[in-house]
């Protein structure tokens, strides 16, 4: 199929990072685990619509997800900030969106990570290991929709005049399953 998002993971976590390309950016990418913004990537190339993001001169020690854009499942969507006014953002998930995952594209700021579990008034951090905080200006205090999310004015989710990129998930049967579960 036709790869939209791909997730990479370099096992030697010592000394490379983890990141993420999406088909709508080129090859630009974002780490995963970093606050950088996005940086250009001439070893990594889209093909031609009918396979996989490349990377060129691989290191066997990578592992990746890939994942199309799909009803119900997945969508990625790029915006542009407008805090300090409040925005809902379109999508076409087709159902409410269960995760969503945030980056300033041009802004050296943390991803931001709604979860359904945890509701509209908190969000969590992708690259920091610190646990939920409480904020009613993340989401703007309101529920995402089958057609829509919404971000307020934290600069995580819509600091103005920066270019954002959310990549939103959702349950499937039979394809994926967006959850939570308690460790010991």
């Amino acid at each position: 199929f036709a790869v939209d998002a791909t997730l990479h993971r370099v096992l030697d976590t010592n000394s490379n990072n983890n990141w993420i390309a999406s088909r709508l950016t080129g090859t630009q990418i974002l780490k995963t685990n970093s606050t950088d913004n996005e940086i250009s990537s001439t070893s990594r190339t889209w093909d031609y619509n009918d396979g996989c993001f490349e990377i060129l001169g691989a290191d066997p020690d990578y592992r990746g997800w890939m994942f199309r854009r799909a009803p119900g499942f997945f969508d990625v969507v790029t915006y542009s900030g407008q805090a300090p006014n409040a925005q809902s953002i379109p999508h076409n998930l087709g159902v409410i969106p269960e995760l969503i995952l945030i980056k300033s594209r041009t802004a050296l700021t943390s991803w931001a990570v709604y979860s359904s579990t945890l509701g509209e008034a908190k969000y969590l951090m992708l690259d920091d290991d610190a646990h939920e905080t409480s904020s009613t200006t993340a989401w703007n205090n309101t529920s995402p929709t089958s057609t829509t999310f919404t971000v307020g004015d934290l600069a995580n989710t819509n600091q103005n005049s920066q270019d954002f990129i959310a990549y939103l998930f959702a349950t499937l049967p039979g394809v994926s399953k967006v959850g939570t579960y308690s460790g010991t």
